[in-house]
């Protein structure tokens, strides 16, 4: 699914979800300052918010913790809209 269409969203179970958000500002801390890599840049939908190599001295895990406190406040604040309506049996018939 992923390969035919990557901006798809896949389904994941709400606790499992959580448990990676929860962490993910640690864990990519954690990444960062050990041996694994020699290059970090995190990006998000509206574009490049961390890279390591000119943002050196700026807090990762706040940086991290900031663009996800930013998506929880986004989404409570927008009201949900379904994108299509879906069709009655009733309205299906009347047409």
């Amino acid at each position: 699914m992923l390969e035919l269409d990557p901006s798809e969203a896949r389904y994941t179970d709400k606790s499992h979800h959580n448990l990676i958000v929860d962490n993910l500002a640690q864990n990519v801390e954690t990444v960062s300052k050990s041996s694994l890599v020699d290059n970090l840049k995190i990006f998000t939908i509206n574009g490049k918010i961390y890279d390591r190599n000119i943002d050196k001295s700026k807090d990762l895990k706040s940086i991290i913790q900031a663009e996800l406190d930013k998506d929880i406040i986004s989404i409570q604040q927008k009201p949900f809209k379904p994108k299509d309506k879906a069709i009655s049996k009733n309205q299906d018939t009347e047409r």
